[in-house]
């Protein structure tokens, strides 16, 4: 992959050869070709959990979106942040605070549900 990422600009400049898909796609291709990897062990090193979980959040955050509940948590934080005073630093904070007690309900609860 290296290689590829070293002589790939030089050689092929009107076509972005040094991204990080072409290059482990290509190096991934050549691991199987080559036999170093077979194709089980190839499906076997991803992760299907997390491909789920990201599929999933896209059709929930969809669905939030389409039912109107993420314009209200939103007007909520900022009549929250209005309310006590904090000012834009202490709306992103909130924000932040909710995005990481999502992540973590996410991390506890996604083992239940497997």
């Amino acid at each position: 992959m290296l290689i590829i990422v070293a002589i790939g600009p030089p050689l092929f400049p009107e076509q972005n050869m040094s991204s990080l898909l072409v290059c482990g796609l290509v190096t991934a291709f050549t691991m199987v070709c080559f036999r170093i990897l077979s194709q089980q062990e190839c499906r076997d090193a991803i992760n299907w959990e997390v491909y789920v979980t990201i599929a999933c959040a896209f059709g929930i955050g969809k669905a939030m979106e389409n039912s109107g509940l993420a314009s209200i948590i939103a007007d909520g934080l900022v009549s929250l942040g209005n309310s006590l005073g904090i000012g834009y630093a202490g709306l992103y904070g909130s924000v932040y605070l909710a995005t990481i007690c999502m992540v973590v309900q996410l991390q506890l609860m996604f083992p239940i549900g497997m």
